[in-house]
């Protein structure tokens, strides 16, 4: 009876996931609905492999008699997710060494950042628990103040909002449940989302149209020195596919209405969703 919960966390999870579809709304209704969409599933196949071993395979449920299979397939499914998060962690405490070789520098706006010695234009927030912006030689080279003071609002918006360990904790969902549907397509919507919501700090700098043209400048395709761990990077002028670029100018030129904030009736519908396995407890004897 247990591999029967089981089997219908599954069929929720891909379910889930597969109603999701991009939408034209405000922002705050994007962003929210992805989150849930993203990692709505791992909840919901987490609670019911812990109601499982919960529940043990001794007894019955619902006037069936339990085996031992479905505790064996959620100490695998759980041992495999803490693993997963185990190496994670490890490649996030690699990462925030990594960085903290490269020297500290002041900026003339009056802020510090560790100084890449690299031609790329290159501004970004790295790190883990509390992110430090990373600047290139060719980023105080070839911009004009103008343009950092862009860039440095962009990247303040990033740091505001902790979006290193957000996406730490994001990717990491990614990681987990890439075998299910419209997986890749949520991560690349929610950084898209993330990208237009610190563009907004920008243009706060200079008008859209100046923000724009940077970006299309600073998108071009390049290649950093062998070594510096370019996947870390969360920042204005990180790699972008052609759409993702396109969509953020056309953010910037037509803005994407903020909205008002996405009901709590969703969100708490969400967590319901999430939690309904553990009900499976209570059938349990």
């Amino acid at each position: 009876m247990h591999l029967g919960v089981l089997l219908l966390a599954m069929i929720l999870a891909v379910g889930w996931r597969w109603r999701w579809q991009p939408t034209a709304e405000a922002w705050s209704q994007r962003w929210w609905r992805a989150i849930l969409a993203l990692c709505g599933p791992l909840v919901v196949l987490g609670t019911s492999a812990w109601a499982v071993l919960w529940m043990g395979h001794h007894g019955t449920m619902l006037g069936w008699a339990v085996g031992p299979l479905g505790c064996r397939i959620s100490q695998v499914g759980l041992g495999l997710g803490a693993a997963g998060m185990l190496w994670s962690l490890i490649q996030a405490g690699w990462t925030t060494w990594h960085w903290r070789r490269y020297a500290l520098v002041p900026l003339p706006q009056g802020m510090s950042a560790r100084l890449v010695e690299t031609a790329v234009p290159l501004a970004a927030q790295v790190g883990f628990w509390q992110s430090r912006l990373v600047v290139s030689r060719g980023w105080l080279d070839a911009l004009s103040p103008e343009e950092q003071g862009m860039i440095l609002a962009h990247e303040q918006a990033h740091a505001h909002h902790r979006d290193p360990l957000v996406f730490w904790l994001l990717g990491l969902v990614r990681r987990l449940t890439i075998w299910l549907p419209n997986t890749q397509a949520l991560w690349q919507e929610l950084l898209l989302l993330r990208e237009i919501r610190a563009d907004r700090w920008a243009v706060q700098q200079a008008h859209p149209l100046a923000v724009a043209e940077l970006l299309v400048k600073l998108s071009r395709p390049t290649c950093l020195d062998e070594g510096i761990p370019t996947p870390a990077l969360i920042g204005f002028s990180a790699a972008e596919d052609l759409d993702r670029l396109e969509q953020r100018v056309n953010a910037l030129l037509d803005p994407i209405p903020a909205g008002e904030p996405i009901s709590l009736t969703l969100i708490l519908w969400g967590l319901a969703s999430a939690l309904l396995p553990l009900l499976a407890v209570t059938l349990h004897h």
